[in-house]
């Protein structure tokens, strides 16, 4: 077996226009997919936000993966 070191990074974005910033990134990411769900879209994970999320109180948490300054993973999460 080889080792192969892939670099990557991690961040955690918590405040929404940290996570709008990433819209054209996921969108991409999203298209690319081989068959996405609607729900791994940027538009439905920001609509979630605006209408259920945000009203409530909760708190945004997105974890981002990059490899290189590539997209490869988020995580959409509420706190």
């Amino acid at each position: 077996m080889n080792d192969v070191s892939i670099p990557l990074s991690s961040a955690v974005l918590t405040d929404f226009s940290s996570f709008t910033e990433i819209e054209q990134e996921w969108n991409a990411l999203y298209q690319a997919m081989h068959a996405p769900y609607v729900s791994d879209s940027f538009d439905w994970a920001k609509l979630s936000w605006e209408v259920v999320c945000r009203p409530k109180g909760r708190e945004l948490f997105c974890i981002v993966v990059r490899r290189s300054s590539r997209l490869i993973a988020i995580f959409p999460l509420v706190v």
